[in-house]
C-alpha cells in the first residue's frame, strides 16, 4: 500500500503518545458558550498545563498574532483560508522537535536533504486560501491554493524547497511512481523571479491493489479532480513581500496576484466579512482557521440537487465564514470558534423539515403550536 504496515504503526503510536501526554501534563480544562441570536454562537474552550510539564514549554509564545498574514494572501471569494505564527519561542522548539522526528519516519528520503532547523529558525509565519471554484469542471480542487510564508531568508527557504522536488523525482513507492521537477533559474513575473515546479503522480492499479483505488473510480480522474489537468501538484514559486508565495496552478495571472498580494495589495484580510470574523477571535493567535460556507455550498448545492439530496437549491448571498482561533501562551491553550447566524440560519433552511420531526418528535398538543417541527 502507499503508506507501509512500519509507517502506519508510527502514526498510531504518536496518537496514543499525544492523547497520554494530555492525561500526564494536563491540570485543568474549562469550556464555555456564548449565544446571540442577532450575531451568532461563540465556543470557547482552555486547557492549562502543570507549569514544569513538556507540554507547557511548548506554550510560551507571547507577542504572536496570526492574523495579520491574512493581508498577505489574495482577496475573493473562498471556501478556506488559514494563517500561523510560527514566530513564539514554544512553537519553534516544538516544530524543531518534532518535524526531525518526522525525517526520521520518512521512509521515502523525501525530507532527507532538508534543514528543517533552519527553516524553524528563520520562518516567522504564513498564509493560504483556497479560492471558491466549481468542482464539476474538474480543474482541481487545490488549483486555487496560494500560500504565503514569512521567513528570514526567503532564498535558503526556495533552495530548501527545490531539494525537496528533486528527491521527489523518479520516487517509486509501491504502486505509486513519482516524477518531479522544479525550474531553479526562473522566469521573471510582476517583479518576482517566479519558479515553475512540477509534479506528477502514477498510479498502478494492478499493482498491490492500487492503494486500495482498484474498486475506486478512475485514479487519473481523482488526480484531476484533486489538482486540475496536471494530476499533480504545479505553479509558481517565489520571493515577495518579506517571504516566499507559491501557487498550486500554471496560470501566471494567479501568481501577480499573489505577488501583489504579499505586498499588501487587494489582500484576503482587507475583506469585509474576514475582518468581521476576526473580530469575534481572540488576540495573539498562534493560528486562525476560516471556512467560506457560503461560497462551498453555492458550489456544490446545485450537484446535491441534482443528486436529490437537497429538494432546491438558491445561490446564497455572502456569509460571514466560521471562524477558529487558537492561542498557546502562558502554558496553557484557547480555542475560540465563532459560528455566524447566517450560516446557522442557512444550515436550518436546508435541513428538510422531515429531519426535524424525527429528532425531535412530532407535537400534536394544541399547546405546543410553538414546538412543532
Amino acid at each position: 500500500g502507499m503508506m507501509g504496515g512500519e509507517q502506519a504503526s508510527q502514526g498510531v503510536d504518536m496518537i496514543a503518545n499525544m492523547f497520554e501526554t494530555l492525561t500526564e501534563d494536563g491540570q485543568a480544562f474549562t469550556f464555555g458558550m456564548n449565544f446571540d441570536a442577532t450575531d451568532g454562537i461563540t465556543l470557547d474552550a482552555g486547557m492549562q498545563f502543570k507549569p514544569e510539564s513538556r507540554s507547557a514549554s511548548y506554550l510560551h509564545n507571547a507577542g504572536v498574532g496570526a492574523g495579520k498574514y491574512l493581508n498577505n494572501v489574495p482577496g475573493g471569494d473562498f471556501f478556506f483560508a488559514a494563517a500561523m505564527d510560527f514566530s513564539g519561542d514554544g512553537i519553534k522548539a516544538f516544530f524543531n522537535e518534532h518535524m526531525e522526528a518526522a525525517k526520521e519516519m520518512d521512509t521515502s528520503g523525501m525530507l532527507g536533504n532538508m534543514n528543517f532547523a533552519t527553516l524553524i529558525k528563520d520562518s516567522m509565519g504564513g498564509a493560504q486560501v483556497m479560492g471558491a471554484s466549481n468542482p464539476m469542471n474538474m480543474s482541481g480542487l487545490l488549483s486555487t491554493v496560494v500560500s504565503y510564508y514569512e521567513t528570514n531568508d526567503a532564498d535558503s527557504m526556495i533552495d530548501s524547497i527545490a531539494e525537496m522536488y528533486d528527491s521527489m523525482n523518479n520516487m517509486d513507492t509501491g504502486p505509486l511512481t513519482t516524477t518531479a521537477s522544479f525550474d531553479k533559474a526562473g522566469t521573471k513575473l510582476n517583479g518576482s523571479t517566479a519558479h515553475e515546479y512540477n509534479v506528477k503522480f502514477d498510479l498502478d492499479i494492478d499493482q498491490d491493489g492500487g492503494a486500495g483505488f482498484g474498486a475506486m473510480m478512475d485514479p487519473a480522474m481523482i488526480m484531476q479532480g484533486v489538482f486540475g489537468p496536471n494530476k499533480g501538484p504545479s505553479g509558481y514559486i517565489g520571493k515577495a513581500g518579506n517571504g516566499v508565495v507559491q501557487t498550486m496552478n500554471m496560470d501566471q495571472q494567479t501568481y501577480a496576484r499573489a505577488v501583489d498580494a504579499a505586498n499588501g495589495k487587494n489582500t484576503l484580510g482587507q475583506t469585509l466579512m474576514i475582518r468581521r470574523a476576526a473580530d469575534h477571535l481572540q488576540s495573539n493567535t498562534v493560528l486562525e482557521l476560516y471556512f467560506g460556507v457560503d461560497h462551498a455550498l453555492n458550489s456544490v448545492g446545485p450537484l446535491l440537487m441534482m443528486f436529490g439530496i437537497l429538494p432546491e437549491f438558491e445561490q446564497l448571498q455572502s456569509h460571514a465564514p466560521i471562524a477558529m482561533g487558537f492561542t498557546a501562551d502562558g502554558g496553557g491553550f484557547t480555542a475560540r470558534t465563532w459560528l455566524p447566524m447566517e450560516v446557522i440560519g442557512t444550515a436550518m433552511e436546508l435541513i428538510p423539515q422531515e429531519a426535524f420531526g424525527q429528532m425531535g418528535g412530532e407535537y400534536e398538543d394544541d399547546d405546543n403550536e410553538g414546538m412543532d417541527f
